[in-house]
């Protein structure tokens, strides 16, 4: 690697990306613009290193940001051409076009690598698919012991209106209010 430049040694990692961010959320982005983020920032930019950046790093940058619009859109036309897709038949269809694309231009693709990250992704959609079947499951345990406890509130209240009516307890009712409250 070269020299680095005088935005590399004045930021960090992180502090550059926030940068980046930042610049690119300027309309019409100027070099004086930048000189003056750069001071705001904390250190000095020359008119001709703001250049050199916004020519190298805040141009790969915005490619970056390009790139990564371009997949999103690709993934959404994907899911809204079939709903069933899931994110796996997405990135599936997406790595073979960057396969595709890298052999086109005479590159060497990882085979290995693009089919590890198939794998992984639809086990991931496997695991969401058995978490899902899991809740419907549970959601169903739910209503069916919600619709038991209303009937068994349903039958203590008319047990008790059975024991108004009648003035008073009977063994009979004793017995029946007995069983009621323990589900028999």
């Amino acid at each position: 690697m070269g020299v680095p430049s005088t935005v590399e040694r004045a930021l960090s990692d992180a502090e550059r990306e926030a940068f980046l961010a930042d610049l690119a959320k300027e309309p019409n982005l100027t070099v004086a613009r930048i000189v003056e983020m750069a001071g705001e920032r904390g250190f000095k930019l020359s008119a001709s290193a703001a250049q050199r950046f916004r020519a190298g790093a805040y141009s790969d940058y915005l490619a970056r940001l390009r790139k990564a619009r371009e997949l999103a859109s690709s993934i959404e036309a994907i899911q809204s051409a079939n709903p069933q897709n899931t994110l796996s038949d997405a990135a599936g269809s997406l790595l073979a076009q960057l396969a595709f694309e890298q052999i086109a231009k005479g590159g060497d693709i990882d085979l290995d690598l693009f089919s590890k990250v198939i794998a992984r992704l639809r086990s991931g959609d496997a695991r969401a698919k058995e978490l899902e079947a899991k809740l419907e499951v549970y959601e169903r345990e739910k209503r069916e012991w919600a619709r038991k406890a209303a009937e068994q509130q349903a039958a203590r209240e008319a047990a008790i209106a059975d024991v108004r009516k009648a003035g008073g307890i009977t063994e009979q009712t004793r017995q029946k209010v007995l069983n009621i409250l323990s589900g028999f």
